[in-house]
């Protein structure tokens, strides 16, 4: 550890390049990203129904594409996608957290892999909507 520039006492910054011990904090951080990518089950069942109901209000058919309610078929398809990767969204964020706070390379994998599927599960549902 360094001398503050006041005189006293150590500041928190260790020396650059030095290793820094992970926290509890960011060990769980990262746990928790991880454990988003199986909540992606839940959050998906959830976006799929609430998008049905609401679809059904909208007079969005099921298996016709949402582009046929206009821009109310497309609020409906942005809520429940919304819905469906909130849990990835959060990943990316607690796997970030948890690099911040310390932790390696499990908590970058995290963030990166919670950020492929988001993309490509935004990609998949925005082009089957598109191509219908």
């Amino acid at each position: 550890m360094r001398m503050s520039a006041t005189g006293g006492g150590t500041s928190g910054a260790g020396v650059p390049g030095e290793a820094r011990e992970p926290s509890k904090r960011a060990d769980l951080l990262t746990l928790w990203a991880w454990l988003m990518l199986p909540m992606l089950v839940v959050s998906v069942t959830v976006g799929s129904i609430v998008g049905r109901i609401l679809g059904s209000v909208v007079g969005v058919q099921v298996g016709h594409p949402v582009r046929d309610a206009g821009p109310a078929g497309w609020s409906v398809l942005a809520l429940s996608l919304a819905i469906g990767v909130l849990p990835l969204a959060a990943g990316v964020w607690l796997g970030l957290r948890g690099r911040r706070e310390g932790q390696g390379p499990a908590a970058i994998a995290a963030s990166a892999l919670n950020a492929v599927v988001l993309v490509l599960l935004v990609g998949l549902s925005l082009r089957a909507q598109l191509a219908a």
